[in-house]
C-alpha cells in the first residue's frame, strides 16, 4: 500500500488509489467524503468490536475447560490414591469409576481442542479483518504495525498458547488412561 499524501483527501478509492481532491477539514477528507468517513468510523468499530468479542469468549470457553479439567484430573486423582491404598481395600467401583472418569477427561480434552482450534481461526480471520479495514480506512497503521511481528513472536500469543493447554491435559489423560487400563 503507497503512503498517503498530506496535501490530498485520505478517503482510498475502490480501485485503491487515494482521492485526489483538497481536504477541507481536520479529518483529511474533502466535502465529497466526509458523510464516508462516518460510515467507515462505524465499520472500524464494527470489526474491532468484534474482534475484540471473540477474543473475550476465546478465553472464556477456555477458563471453562479448564477448570472442568482440573475438576476431573482432581477427582481421578483422588479414586487413584485410594486405589494405590492395600489391596484388600480395592473397590472394584472406585476401578471403573476411573476408567470412566480418565475417558470422560480424554473426550472432553478432545472437545477442548476442536474448540480452541475453531476459535483460534476465527479470531487470526477477525484479526486479519481489523488489521485489512484499518488500512483502508484509517491513517493510524497501528495493526499493521503490529502485525508485522515475526512468525516466532506470532506463536507467543496468549491465544496460541491457549490452544496448546488441551494437548499437554490430552497427554496427561492418555497417561492416566493407559495407567488405569495395564
Amino acid at each position: 500500500m503507497a503512503e498517503l499524501k498530506k496535501d490530498k483527501c485520505r478517503y482510498l478509492e475502490e480501485n485503491g488509489e487515494q482521492c485526489q481532491n483538497q481536504p477541507k477539514d481536520g479529518r483529511n477528507l474533502c466535502e465529497d467524503h466526509l458523510g464516508v468517513a462516518d460510515r467507515h468510523t462505524e465499520v472500524y468499530r464494527s470489526v474491532t468490536d468484534h474482534f475484540r468479542q471473540d477474543l473475550r469468549e476465546f478465553f472464556s470457553r477456555s477458563n471453562f475447560f479448564l477448570i472442568a479439567e482440573a475438576a476431573l484430573l482432581s477427582a481421578f486423582y483422588a479414586i487413584q490414591t485410594k486405589l494405590i491404598s492395600p489391596p484388600d481395600e480395592v473397590n472394584l467401583g472406585d476401578l471403573w469409576g476411573n476408567k470412566a472418569l480418565a475417558l470422560a477427561g480424554l473426550l472432553l480434552t478432545a472437545i477442548w481442542l476442536l474448540v480452541s482450534c475453531s476459535s483460534a481461526y476465527w479470531i487470526r480471520r477477525w484479526r486479519k479483518e481489523v488489521k485489512t479495514v484499518s488500512e483502508k480506512l484509517s491513517n493510524i497503521s497501528s495493526y499493521k504495525k503490529v502485525e508485522k511481528v515475526g512468525c516466532w513472536t506470532d506463536l507467543l500469543r496468549p491465544e496460541h498458547i491457549t490452544v496448546l493447554l488441551p494437548l499437554l491435559f490430552l497427554g496427561l489423560w492418555a497417561f492416566a488412561l493407559f495407567k488405569v487400563l495395564c
